[in-house]
């Protein structure tokens, strides 16, 4: 069903829970809904639309002058199963998660490893894979219920890749301690810190009763005051900023190897062929 409403609340339909208010904010439950609609409303794709799902990774800078399309329909249908695989159809207002959910209890396998993924680095990540501009941004907290110092600094973030456009497949790694914005001290930039965690798997519960395990649980981080990492700057109340990329080469280390004498000649061994022993015994 079709609900249009005007100058509409949009406040918790972005991570950030930034105020904000749409011009003309549009409910459809399928893609007929929407197309119906849509036939009928023909001014809206000669305006400013967007589509908006959940409002994950989404950061507003000020209302939204256009029109907002939200999906609402939570229905699933098989469309076709064969022997090693299933289609499904899914309308796209469907909780991810939710959706994850109801597969692995059903014994559709597939989709488990996508679920409970962080949104902000991994949205960031196919955004410079897509050669975008791309800003990843926490809220340093286990459990954050305040974004503000986390919004403000996204929107710093955004006017200096503005002004200072980013290299191709780079991103930027904001993280912001839980503070007012009174008690933020600055920003640092820094490298980011190795994280350690105890080796705990919770169990969760799927819908349908089958049972999934989900890590990593129980942090042990630990930084000390002589640190410089993004960990030890945003205990200390600060900002951090961390320009991130793929190449993951050791270029310090690779110029100072020697391999002049690299010569497979030289080398004598029994067989080409690896044999498999069939059982091998594992230590710790």
């Amino acid at each position: 069903m079709i609900k249009e409403y005007r100058d509409h609340d949009i406040t918790h339909l972005n991570s950030f829970a930034v105020a904000a208010r749409a011009e003309r904010f549009v409910e459809f439950g399928s893609g007929a809904e929407l197309a119906e609609y849509l036939g009928t409303h023909s001014d809206i794709t000669s305006d400013k639309w967007a589509l908006l799902g959940g409002g994950n990774n989404i950061l507003f800078t000020g209302d939204f002058r256009g029109t907002l399309l939200h999906p609402t329909g939570t229905s699933t249908k098989i469309t076709d199963e064969g022997t090693d695989s299933v289609g499904i159809r899914v309308e796209a207002g469907h909780d991810w998660d939710e959706f994850v959910s109801r597969c692995v209890g059903q014994g559709l396998w597939g989709v488990e490893n996508l679920s409970h993924i962080p949104g902000t680095v991994g949205a960031a990540m196919e955004a410079a894979l897509s050669g975008l501009p791309a800003i990843a941004v926490s809220c340093a907290a286990h459990n954050p219920v305040d974004f503000s110092a986390a919004a403000r600094a996204a929107l710093w973030a955004v006017d200096y890749v503005k002004q200072n456009p980013l290299p191709r497949n780079m991103v930027l790694n904001l993280n912001a301690p839980e503070l007012p914005i009174s008690e933020i001290k600055g920003i640092r930039l820094a490298s980011l810190c190795l994280q350690k965690y105890e080796n705990t798997h919770a169990c969760f519960e799927a819908p349908g009763g089958m049972k999934y395990f989900f890590a990593p649980f129980g942090k042990l981080t630990e930084v000390s005051e002589h640190d410089d990492n993004d960990e030890k700057w945003i205990r200390d109340g600060y900002v951090t900023l961390t320009p991130i990329h793929y190449d993951i080469t050791c270029y310090s280390y690779m110029g100072k190897m020697d391999v002049s004498g690299f010569d497979l000649t030289g080398l004598t061994i029994e067989s080409d062929r690896f044999e498999y022993p069939g059982e091998i015994e594992l230590r710790n």
